[in-house]
């Protein structure tokens, strides 16, 4: 009947190796890359599983109170008092048979990876073996009476065990119904988030939707399972411009309580986006998720560029202002003031992905292009230069002398074709502000996959991290001091890190050792700083733990907190090969 009822799974794992053995693969032990010793590895990992039943448990709330013992305290008792019993008698067949279904219920949990242990839902044959232990347990209780009070020995022992039952059960009925009940840990853990999400998803009126998730907020299978057919799902990446949808019908964004701090910034982006936090019922230690939600018209407003048209060479200098696409316009096609007039657009250019691209303008020999600030290209031509992800302050200028002519930006991006930039690469009434970002892959310059994003704020947790192993990161932009005053700066990282202002090194820290168990060192210090802009560089080493990095300030003049993208303007577009002081090692 056994071999019955298994015959499916059998068969599938047969038929599927791969998908049978994914998960097997992922948690053992030896596909995991780290090097260590087998017998202290295993042994290690034994302590950690016998432990669980009657000291600490596992951590996950999914499958325990979170490092409460596994058992409750009356059966841990009984169960220790078999394990003991059968441990004197191996060579009896029961004890014998007991001992090895322990071992090999255990063996799963003892050759998956080390910092997860113990986790029982990979032990979870040891259950009944556990409760077969205190069945003997019982048993050997029973026959220690017996001698003592031959005539009383049942009676007694029939006492202890309702009595013992009782607090079994209520122990159990308190844990399970008011310990575990009322334990955040534990009611997080279910992730309650993941299939609200869903449900929500459910709730979109179609399908053709571009949905948006902060990284600890992932499609995960829950989502998956109850939106088999839903929206198109990406992970949400702040150096990248809130999502838009090009031919669908809306864009939907769930950002968690880390992410609050570029509200500010998608909200400069669609003023006119519903945004809402949602309710889990948890109070104040509930986890924050919060959703914004876009129509088509609130991505259309945004789209293109301000176009700015004044006259030249008359006392009014009345300003007609309005929105266009893109950058391609015939004048003889358009309504427009009598000539000569000078035309400015002004908004943002969103690249995509990092690479060396090549801008050509096209306009009277008076045309001008300025990205982030510095001028590109001075009279029609083309220049190729590369540029980093994310948002590009745009500015072309232009005289028109006579309606016949025409003004035009068009791009060759990276292995692409040369193309008008359209309107999806364009933004208006949104200025581009944030610190350009340099990283750097191990092994760098030999190895290749450098690229360069900017970055609107110092506040990373690499969820998903740019690179395997070591990497380095460099930031450089300027920042914008309103007040004249000091300022005390913060850097917290996980690595090696270093922030200088003025060209001067203000806080060097040096980030947690590879035996240290907090996720990363804070060094702080004081500069005083006049009103103006003044150049900021952060150098970070990714060397130890969970990469993480995030700058801090403080003054009388300031909200404290981490520094507001508003405050940081990016370095200009650099070609990679005239970068400074690059690391040539991990030292």
């Amino acid at each position: 009947m056994a071999i019955l009822v298994a015959a499916p799974l059998l068969q599938y794992s047969v038929t599927h190796p791969a998908e049978f053995w994914r998960r097997a693969v992922t948690v053992t032990a030896l596909k995991t890359g780290f090097s260590f010793d087998s017998i202290t590895f295993l042994r290690t990992n034994l302590d950690e599983y016998l432990l669980m039943f009657n000291y600490q448990g596992d951590i996950n709330g999914r499958h325990n109170l979170p490092l409460e013992p596994m058992l409750s305290f009356g059966v841990a008792t009984l169960a220790l008092l078999g394990f003991l019993y059968c441990l004197s008698r191996p060579h009896r067949p029961v004890p014998f048979l007991l001992l090895v279904w322990f071992f090999f219920a255990l063996l799963p949990g003892m050759v998956t990876l080390p910092f997860e242990a113990p986790n029982t839902l990979r032990a979870i044959g040891s259950l009944p073996v556990a409760y077969l232990f205190a069945g003997v347990g019982v048993a050997t209780v029973g026959k220690a009476l017996t001698p003592l009070a031959p005539r009383y020995a049942g009676i007694l022992l029939g006492i202890a065990l309702i009595v013992g039952l009782a607090a079994i059960a209520y122990d159990n009925f308190h844990t399970y119904f008011h310990l575990q009940r009322n334990s955040y840990e534990v009611w997080a853990s279910f992730d309650p988030s993941q299939t609200t999400i869903a449900y929500r998803l459910l709730e979109l009126p179609s399908k053709n939707y571009d949905v948006q998730m902060a990284p600890f907020l992932p499609a995960s299978p829950v989502i998956t399972f109850l939106v088999p057919d839903g929206p198109r799902i990406s992970t949400y990446e702040p150096a990248r411009h809130p999502p838009s949808s090009v031919q669908g019908e809306g864009a939907l964004m769930f950002l968690d309580g880390n992410q609050e701090k570029y509200f500010d910034r998608i909200k400069e982006f669609y003023p006119e986006a519903d945004f809402s936090q949602m309710d889990f019922g948890q109070g104040p230690r509930q986890p924050l998720v919060y959703t914004v939600e876009l129509d088509k018209d609130d991505i259309a407003n945004v789209q293109g560029l301000v176009l700015r048209l004044t006259p030249l060479g008359t006392i009014s200098q009345a300003v007609e202002e309005m929105g266009v696409p893109r950058l391609d316009v015939v004048w003889e096609d358009v309504n427009t003031p009598s000539v000569p007039f000078a035309a400015e657009w002004t908004g943002i250019l969103y690249v995509p992905e990092y690479g060396d691209y090549t801008l050509i303008l096209e306009g009277s020999p008076e045309a001008r292009l300025y990205l982030d600030g510095s001028p590109v290209l001075d009279g029609p031509g083309d220049v190729h230069l590369p540029l980093a992800i994310g948002n590009h302050a745009l500015v072309v200028k232009d005289e028109v002398q006579e309606t016949g002519g025409r003004t035009r930006l068009s791009w060759e991006p990276p292995q692409g074709q040369q193309a008008v930039i359209g309107s999806t690469n364009l933004y208006r009434n949104v200025e581009s502000h944030g610190l350009l970002g340099t990283y750097f892959p191990p092994g760098y310059p030999e190895q290749p996959g450098m690229f360069q994003q900017i970055d609107p704020m110092i506040f990373f947790f690499y969820h998903d991290r740019p690179f395997l192993g070591e990497f380095r990161i460099q930031w450089e932009g300027n920042l914008q001091i309103d007040i004249g005053a000091t300022y005390n700066f913060t850097l917290d990282s996980s690595g090696p890190a270093a922030l200088f202002i003025d060209g001067t090194m203000v806080i060097e820290n040096p980030g947690i050792t590879a035996d240290k168990i907090t996720p990363h060192t804070s060094r702080s210090s004081n500069v005083f700083l006049e009103a103006g802009f003044h150049p900021m560089k952060i150098d970070f080493q990714h060397k130890y733990g969970s990469p993480q990095i995030y700058l801090n300030w403080s003054s009388p003049y300031v909200t404290s907190g981490t520094i507001p993208w508003t405050k940081l303007l990016p370095a200009s577009p650099e070609p990679i090969n005239n970068l400074k002081d690059v690391p040539q090692s991990a030292d």
